[in-house]
């Protein structure tokens, strides 16, 4: 799930580490990661509450996926329609052009 605070947050959640021993030692022992605002972001409450409780490390204590469904976040999209397609037009429409973009013209 740590994936989803990544993309959320646009950053690892995890600081760079020197050896793969220092990297296991700090996903098994350390704290997870926590979504939170901070002046650069700002999440819903349903959002963070949803991130974080899916990061919980203790796997008696993380709600399995029937549970999940059943969170507020996720119970509030079942009950709307999103147009994600549309959503990642507007997104693109607003980036500009690079060399690498098939529309890129010299």
């Amino acid at each position: 799930m740590w994936k989803l605070y990544e993309l959320a947050t646009g950053r690892f959640p995890y600081p760079k580490w020197n050896s793969v021993f220092d990297q296991l030692t700090q996903v098994v022992r350390g704290d997870p990661p926590q979504l939170s605002n901070s002046d650069e972001r700002r999440f819903s409450p349903k959002f963070i509450s949803f991130v974080n409780v899916c990061l919980t490390k203790d796997e008696s204590k993380r709600p399995k996926y029937r549970e999940l469904l059943r969170d507020p976040f996720i119970q509030m999209y079942e009950e709307r329609s999103v147009d994600v397609a549309g959503y990642v037009c507007r997104i693109m429409d607003q980036m500009p052009a690079s060399p690498s973009s098939p529309t890129y013209m010299e």
